[in-house]
């Protein structure tokens, strides 16, 4: 009996730290997308105010594809916080 305590609090913890890693992983992912959108919209302004302005345009699909780069630090953001907070049995 005191093993399989003993291996859940394991568990626990190895869940823990590999969550604090996913985490910090998806956090860098996160700033290097983040900048590589303030680099795309700084050459648009570059290009001129129109360019600018169809960059930031809700209606144009290319501006969605521009927040591509934010996707995967987004998930491995999610799947740190799925891992932390999800139940042991």
């Amino acid at each position: 009996m005191d093993n399989r305590g003993a291996a859940r609090g394991v568990s626990k913890r190895a869940g823990r730290y590999m969550s604090s890693i996913i985490k910090s992983i998806g956090h860098g992912l996160l700033a290097a997308g983040l900048l590589f959108l303030v680099i795309y919209l700084f050459g648009c302004y570059l290009k001129g105010l129109e360019a600018l302005r169809d960059a930031v345009n809700p209606l144009a699909p290319k501006s969605y594809l521009a927040l591509l780069p934010l996707m995967p630090g987004s998930l491995l953001l999610w799947v740190g916080n799925r891992l932390s907070t999800r139940p042991r049995s």
